[in-house]
C-alpha cells in the first residue's frame, strides 16, 4: 500500500504557532502494469562478431495497462545478474506497442551482433523488459529471462616472421610477417599488428613504438593466412646495443580469441649507432658581462656507422669541471644531419 502526502510550508518560509500539525496523510494507491520476459530463444552457440537471431515475449502480468514507454534490453553477461559490466547488445524502444492491455504481450525478432572483442567461454544472455526503468511498475524484480550461450573464438597466431638480425639507426629496413587463423571459426574484427623496439623480449610502454600496420577487417577464415611486408625506419635516437624487435599481432585486443600468449614475435636485433664526441673547445681565459667572445669547438664520429640525426650543441658556465642542472646556459646551437 501506498500513501499521499501533502505538506504544508514545507520549507519553513512562514514562522508558525505549531510547526508539528503541517502534514496530512491519505491511503493512495498507484495503478501500474507488471512488465515481464515470459520467453527468450537465442542459439546456443555463436562466434565473436557473429550477427545471432533472438526472438523473446514481453508480457504484461498485471492488472492495469501500461501506458508509459519502454525498452527491453539485451545484454551479453558473465552470470545471470544484470550490472554495468556487462555489454549492451541491443535496445529495443517498445512504444509501438502502447498502450499494454493487462495481460496482452508482444513478440520479437531481432538481430544482434556479438561484440568482436568478447572473450571465448560460456555467457548469458539477459532479455530484460524495461531495462532503463522507463515504466512504473508493481513489481521490478521479475524484469528479466536469461539463457546460456557458448561464444566461440578464433585463434590468431604467426607463421613465420623475418627481419634482418643488424640494422643501423636511422635506416630503413624491410620487415615480414604471415599470420594464420588456427581457430575453428573466422575471425571478425578490425585490428592493428605493431612493430616495438624493446630492450627485451617482454613487452611493456616503455618499449619504442615503430609501425603499425592495419587489417582492414577482412575476415579470416579458419586455415587461412595473411602476409605483411613492411618498411621500417629505424629511429635516430636508439642506443647502440643488443634489442628485440617485437611484432605484436591484434595489438589492441580487437579481436577475442582463444589463445591470446601467441600473439608475438621476438626477433633479436643488434643495433648499431655512431658514438658523437666533442674532442676539443677553444676559448678566452676570461670574459666580462655582456661581452661575446669566440669559442670554437670540434665534434667527432668515433663510431663506425654514420650519425644522421639531428642534436643540439649546448655551451655552460659552471663553477666546477663537472656538468650539472645548476650549471648556467649559455646558447645552444642546431646541428642538422651531421655525418
Amino acid at each position: 500500500s501506498q500513501y499521499l502526502i501533502l505538506i504544508s510550508d514545507g520549507n519553513n518560509y512562514q514562522g508558525e504557532t505549531d510547526e508539528s500539525n503541517n502534514l496530512v496523510v491519505v491511503p493512495f494507491e498507484v495503478l501500474a502494469p507488471d512488465l515481464i520476459i515470459s520467453e527468450g530463444v537465442a542459439p546456443a552457440a555463436a562466434y565473436s562478431g557473429q550477427n545471432i537471431e533472438l526472438n523473446w515475449t514481453t508480457r504484461n502480468v498485471g492488472q492495469y495497462d501500461a501506458v508509459t514507454y519502454w525498452y527491453d534490453g539485451i545484454f551479453l553477461s558473465q552470470d545471470i545478474w544484470h550490472d554495468p559490466s556487462d555489454r549492451t547488445l541491443e535496445s529495443v524502444d517498445a512504444e509501438d506497442r502502447l498502450p499494454m492491455a493487462a495481460g496482452d504481450e508482444y513478440s520479437r525478432l531481432q538481430s544482434v551482433e556479438i561484440p568482436s572483442n568478447t572473450p571465448p567461454g560460456d555467457w548469458y544472455l539477459l532479455f530484460i523488459a524495461d531495462a532503463w526503468k522507463s515504466a512504473v511498475e508493481t513489481n521490478e524484480l521479475n524484469n528479466s529471462f536469461y539463457t546460456s550461450i557458448e561464444i566461440l573464438s578464433p585463434d590468431l597466431g604467426f607463421v613465420t616472421a623475418d627481419a634482418p638480425s643488424e640494422v643501423i639507426v636511422g635506416d630503413v629496413v624491410e620487415v615480414s610477417w604471415t599470420v594464420k587463423n588456427l581457430g575453428s571459426v573466422p575471425s571478425t574484427a578490425s585490428w592493428n599488428d605493431r612493430l616495438y623496439l624493446s630492450d627485451d623480449p617482454v613487452y611493456d610502454t616503455s618499449d619504442q613504438y615503430l609501425l603499425s600496420h592495419y587489417t582492414g577487417g577482412e575476415p579470416l577464415l579458419p586455415g587461412e593466412t595473411y602476409e605483411v611486408t613492411r618498411q621500417v625506419p629505424i629511429p635516430a635516437n636508439v642506443d647502440h646495443g643488443e634489442k628485440y624487435l617485437l611484432i605484436r599481432l591484434d595489438s589492441n585486443e580487437a579481436q577475442g580469441e582463444t589463445d591470446e600468449k601467441n600473439n608475438q614475435f621476438t626477433i633479436p636485433w643488434t643495433v648499431f649507432a655512431p658514438d658523437v664526441v666533442p674532442n676539443s673547445l677553444e676559448a678566452p681565459g676570461e670574459a666580462a658581462l655582456g661581452e661575446q667572445v669566440q669559442v670554437t669547438w670540434t665534434v667527432d664520429n668515433l663510431g663506425t656507422v654514420a650519425a644522421i640525426g639531428d642534436w643540439y650543441d649546448s655551451l655552460y658556465i659552471s663553477d666546477d669541471d663537472q656538468w650539472g642542472w645548476n650549471d648556467t646556459l649559455i646558447r645552444t646551437f642546431w646541428n642538422s644531419t651531421y655525418t
